[in-house]
């Protein structure tokens, strides 16, 4: 559904190993400038894929619901695309959004220390 608006669409499997770590790529992803779609909601529990979704100025957009099929997040990731394209367009990385099943796009605060560490 994405490609049909005339995005241009990586899929992880393609560019990273299946059990790739989000530290290990994320990286990747901020250097080439992608936006990062994903529907893991625990990466706010974990430090060190936060600090690298940080430190690599990534742009991130998760999806809120996690038990959706395949198509559902296609869709919820479709109806929000003129709220992302408008963040994408107003704010530079890193940051992070949370994308809801209805589409609605809402900007996450977060704070990151010196450390790397999330506040």
């Amino acid at each position: 559904m994405l490609r049909a608006h005339g995005f241009t669409v990586a899929i992880h499997r393609d560019h990273f190993p299946v059990d790739a770590l989000d530290a290990d790529f994320l990286p990747q992803v901020g250097r080439r400038g992608w936006v990062f779609l994903t529907k893991d909601k625990m990466i706010f529990h974990r430090q060190l894929e936060l600090a690298a979704l940080w430190k690599a100025k990534v742009r991130a957009f998760i999806l809120r619901s996690g038990n959706l099929t395949a198509a559902e997040m296609a869709d919820a990731f479709s109806k929000a695309i003129p709220a992302m394209d408008r963040l994408l367009q107003s704010r530079k990385g890193p940051f992070i959004a949370r994308v809801t099943r209805t589409g609605a796009v809402e900007l996450i605060e977060v704070e990151m220390n010196r450390r790397g560490r999330s506040t």
